[in-house]
């Protein structure tokens, strides 16, 4: 980190069952609901707008079985062509 600073709004009622998801906010003791963060020389805020609590079907972690080719880091560099 360089030093800088910046305010963050969280609330200990929700607590993000993944604390990597946000490394800005990972050492928060709940889950933060609107942050400021430098991109480049622009601050942008993130706001938390609404929160869905259904659980995520598993087929959406399906890979599909056509329709795509698979790739290496180079090639979607663009070095492999």
């Amino acid at each position: 980190m360089d030093g800088s600073t910046f305010t963050v709004y969280f609330t200990k009622e929700l607590m993000p069952a993944n604390k990597d998801f946000q490394y800005l906010n990972k050492n928060l003791p709940g889950l933060a609901m609107q942050y400021e963060a430098s991109l480049g020389k622009t601050m942008v805020t993130y706001t938390v707008s609404t929160i869905n609590f259904n659980p995520v079907p598993l087929t959406k972690f399906d890979l599909p079985k056509s329709g795509y080719r698979v790739m290496t880091f180079e090639e979607s560099m663009g070095g492999g062509n």
